[in-house]
């Protein structure tokens, strides 16, 4: 089973810190390690480690083998495309959005490349937080 944790981007102090606790408050939403939540953006642990070993994050910016650069996210890609075309997949899940690279295209179809795949290998470079000059 995929173990559930979570990192959060602290707007106020402009650092990282780890999620120890999520507080559901209902109707007016949930807590973070006992603040407001609106303080914070929440990011998801995607279950999966780069080649070095370290946790791989939403938000994180990774480099592929192939020297592509990109931003881990979650939810659809739109028109994820195999093969340049040969096959549409209806995807959901953690996903790469390569912004530069062979792939860093204006087109859509050829910007998102799974998570894991077995032509390369991903390594994280920073966060979208913490290194914006990467995806600059």
């Amino acid at each position: 089973m995929r173990e559930i944790k979570f990192r959060a981007w602290d707007k106020v102090e402009k650092k990282m810190i780890q999620v120890y606790s999520l507080s559901w408050r209902y109707p007016s939403g949930f807590e973070i390690n006992n603040s407001d939540a609106i303080m914070y953006d929440l990011m998801q642990y995607t279950g999966f480690k780069d080649k070095n070993g370290r946790e791989i994050y939403e938000g994180d910016i990774v480099k592929t083998s192939c020297g592509d650069i990109g931003i881990i996210k979650f939810g659809i890609p739109k028109d994820m495309t195999i093969n340049g075309g040969e096959y549409d997949v209806d995807y959901i899940g953690f996903y790469i959005d390569i912004i530069k690279g062979d792939w860093g295209t204006t087109d859509v179809e050829s910007r998102v490349a799974p998570l894991i795949d077995d032509h390369y290998e991903i390594e994280v470079i920073g966060n979208v937080y913490e290194n914006p000059e990467l995806v600059a």
